[in-house]
């Protein structure tokens, strides 16, 4: 199971939305099972009612062979984490019984609802990373917290090598790349600046910037097309970020993590107790004539 159906699972926005409740006067073909879990199954009209609580723009990424299967899996591990949520009594609070509508068993937006739930609820209850752990991580990742020695270079870009001959020696004595562009509006020449940052290849226009020292102006240099010119305009060694300046997007970084390998826990665990089947052949021929048409989508 990948990750990114455990992340979506956990901050799936939940719509409330007309879904759970059927229309019990309009005659209509019997679902087929999409997926068993345990005594418990997903249906297609099930799969259908998960699809239109995407906005209509979006739900033609789960109508591919690989959509649809990401979204049985989410559907999956909601059901069993929704019933986990009743055992846990989560069902009963309050602020979670306002989100819930009348309808319970079988509804995707209660399923939504209480898997986000006791997902939060588990997490509340989880050890949360400490201040010790947050150091000890930088001290033995300080490889990851180096500043790389940066160079920010002005260049211009000639098409002619003459007429760059020509811009060079105006440039050593003085004149900036702007204002021989404006005084020779003739001469096709293009500015830019860039940031370069120090790297064990090197090209050639890495090696020019970072032996020059600030303001100096480099020789002209060949281009792919044409030629160009430097001038160095600031240098910025590189250094090691103290733990001061990155303790708190670490712990962030790091709570991030330990959270998201809970929830993989708690999902696996939860499978692992209950036979679960995908009926292939069913999923493969589902179709939802009326999704993936809104705005923006794809019909």
């Amino acid at each position: 199971m990948k990750i990114l159906i455990v992340h979506y699972a956990l901050i799936l926005p939940l719509l409330l939305c007309q879904s759970c409740s059927n229309n019990h006067d309009e005659e209509k073909q019997p679902a087929a099972a999409v997926a068993s879990i345990g005594t418990d199954v997903i249906t297609t009209d099930e799969l259908t009612m998960a699809l239109r609580e995407f906005p209509p723009s979006n739900q033609f990424e789960y109508l591919t062979e690989e959509g649809k299967r990401m979204l049985v899996e989410m559907m999956i591990d909601w059901k069993l984490m929704s019933k986990e949520a009743v055992k846990t009594g989560l069902d009963k609070d309050k602020a979670i019984k306002t989100k819930l509508i009348r309808k319970m068993d079988g509804c995707i937006i209660n399923e939504q609802v209480l898997s986000n739930a006791y997902l939060h609820y588990r997490i509340k209850q989880m050890e949360h990373i400490t201040d010790t752990e947050i150091e000890q991580y930088f001290v033995s990742h300080i490889n990851e917290f180096c500043i790389p020695e940066r160079v920010k270079v002005k260049r211009i870009i000639f098409e002619a090598k003459d007429k760059a001959q020509e811009a060079l020696a105006e440039f050593s004595r003085g004149l900036s790349f702007e204002e021989f562009k404006q005084h020779n509006p003739k001469i096709r020449t293009k500015i830019d600046t860039l940031w370069l940052e120090r790297t064990e290849a090197g090209s050639e226009m890495e090696r020019v910037a970072f032996s020059l020292r600030e303001e100096a102006i480099s020789d002209i240099l060949p281009a792919q097309k044409g030629c160009y010119i430097l001038r160095i305009e600031e240098k910025s060694p590189g250094r090691t970020q103290s733990f001061d300046e990155i303790k708190v997007s670490l712990g962030a970084r790091l709570q991030q993590e330990r959270e998201q390998q809970l929830v993989v826990a708690i999902i696996k665990n939860l499978r692992a107790q209950v036979r679960i089947a995908v009926h292939e052949e069913i999923l493969r021929n589902y179709r939802c004539e009326e999704c993936g048409k809104g705005k923006g989508g794809r019909p």
